[in-house]
């Protein structure tokens, strides 16, 4: 399963030379625990600056995915590794229609049915009247609720097309998963909840580890949970799942905690809450052999304002995640690395897009990034965004004689937000050699680059390689005598 959000818990523009630089970097500047090795211990942390810190740019195009026809607004609520989005488009307060977004088309999923979750099958988790479903290709499979239940709402689905979300009875709403049995059918099992009235799944990755969050005993406070149905085999053959209890993620806090989004690593993101309200971005790293956690972090927060709230949505498989932050000042969509460093979206795209975003709720293994914003028009719309990476390298003659001078282009699959600079090298640079880097200027999506040749006895053929943030596009040169 791509790593992006499915909770429902969270529903400026600066022009640095290379892109825009993280905005803080470091741990967070209250007080929170770190969990290791079986241990809890209380870190204090000390007030932190929120400076610029050397980091990798990153800039990104924007896309506006749009709105059904006869509705007025939408949100992305997730995306595929494969590029396709599902969202809702609504009218407030009356009717909602969930939507897949695939290759610059939007197709609404059908009256009444929602949209939460897909993978990377195109499979997509939602509901439908009162019952959670899987909508694929225009079919629909209804996966019920639990025995006694009212409704159910699906949510998360991996890439197998297991299921998790929730099932609202009378007197409890619980977590459930929805997979194979040991007769090899599929069924909804309730998960139970962490000894309160109510639980609910969020996410369930590629390792079927499962997370959420759910009452305690009391009912006073919910907090975030994981636990990973256990698959047994006889031999070769399967015979059957049990489910373990859920694991809180971190039971000697007070307050609220959520888990919002996972990826396949087992690290899971949400949000931790302080006693004044405020709540902190945070990710847990689960253990599924143990059922237990190896350790618990915070992300920076973009902004030092006293009052606000701060949540982490989703995470891929390459270890980034995505959230917004709020507050009397900022409402705003983040990005956070694991190297302590997070930005705040709006100063990544371009100025003259027009966008303000505030909420990011999915990213992929491509770093394409999924949320809602206020669009040129100022309505709120489901937005896209996409790196702004290299896309190739070419010169014009390829093949000359040496102590001749060969161009090229050097070109980006958008226009660059800000003057970006590009790594070059050579692979043998006594034969050919070029600049140690070149700049495309903001606006622009190509720069040229000149490669000077040496006289040579025999045709040699050497590779240029163009790099940016951490990617590479190459071109060969065969130099003649």
């Amino acid at each position: 399963m791509q790593a992006v959000s499915n909770t429902y818990s969270s529903k400026i523009n600066t022009d640095y030379s290379q892109g825009a630089l993280p905005l803080g970097r470091g741990k967070r500047m209250q007080t929170h625990f770190l969990h290791k090795a079986g241990q809890t211990l209380m870190l204090a942390a000390s007030l932190l600056p929120l400076a610029l810190s050397s980091a990798s740019s990153q800039q990104y195009h924007v896309t506006d995915l749009g709105v059904l026809s006869g509705f007025q607004e939408s949100y992305a609520n997730q995306i595929n590794n494969s590029g396709q989005v599902v969202g809702d488009s609504y009218i407030f307060n009356s009717s909602i229609e969930g939507s897949l977004w695939d290759s610059g088309n939007l197709t609404g999923l059908g009256s009444g049915i929602q949209a939460n979750g897909i993978n990377n099958s195109g499979q997509i988790a939602g509901y439908e009247g009162n019952d959670a479903i899987i909508w694929q290709n225009g079919s629909i499979t209804n996966l019920g609720i639990l025995s006694g239940d009212r409704y159910s709402r699906g949510v998360g689905i991996e890439d197998g097309g297991m299921v998790v979300g929730w099932s609202v009875g009378d007197t409890i709403d619980q977590a459930f998963f929805y997979g194979m049995t040991p007769v090899f059918t599929y069924k909804m099992i309730g998960l139970g909840t962490l000894g309160g009235y109510a639980s609910w799944a969020n996410a369930i990755n590629y390792n079927a580890v499962i997370s959420g969050s759910s009452y305690l005993s009391g009912n006073s406070v919910s907090h975030a949970f994981a636990c990973n149905p256990h698959f047994e085999y006889l031999g070769h053959v399967f015979i059957g799942t049990t489910y373990p209890s859920m694991t809180d993620l971190n039971p000697t806090w007070p307050y609220r905690t959520d888990a919002n989004g996972m990826n396949n690593n087992n690290l899971i993101v949400g949000d931790q809450w302080e006693s004044n309200l405020n709540s902190f971005p945070v990710v847990w790293q689960f253990d599924q052999n143990t059922g237990s956690i190896d350790w618990e972090d915070s992300f920076a927060l973009p902004y030092s304002d006293a009052s606000y709230s701060c949540a982490a949505n989703a995470i891929n498989n390459n270890n980034m995640a995505v959230g917004s932050y709020w507050s009397s000042s900022h409402s705003v969509a983040c990005l956070w690395d694991m190297n302590g460093d997070v930005w705040d979206l709006n100063t990544c795209i371009a100025l003259s897009a027009g966008w303000h975003l505030y909420n990011a709720q999915g990213i992929n293994d491509n770093g394409q990034i999924v949320g809602a914003g206020a669009n040129p028009g100022g309505s709120t719309h489901g937005f896209l965004l996409t790196p702004i990476a290299l896309s190739g390298m070419h010169f014009k003659y390829g093949s000359l004689i040496g102590g001749n001078k060969d161009t090229g282009t050097i070109s980006l699959n958008y226009p660059a937000v800000f003057n970006t600079r590009i790594f070059l090298s050579s692979s043998n640079p006594a034969v050919v050699s070029v600049p140690a880097s070149l700049t495309v200027r903001a606006g622009h999506s190509s720069a040229g680059v000149a490669a000077k040749t040496a006289a040579v006895s025999t045709n040699t053929t050497v590779t240029i390689t163009a790099t940016y943030n951490g990617h590479s596009v190459s071109s060969a040169i065969t130099v003649e005598p």
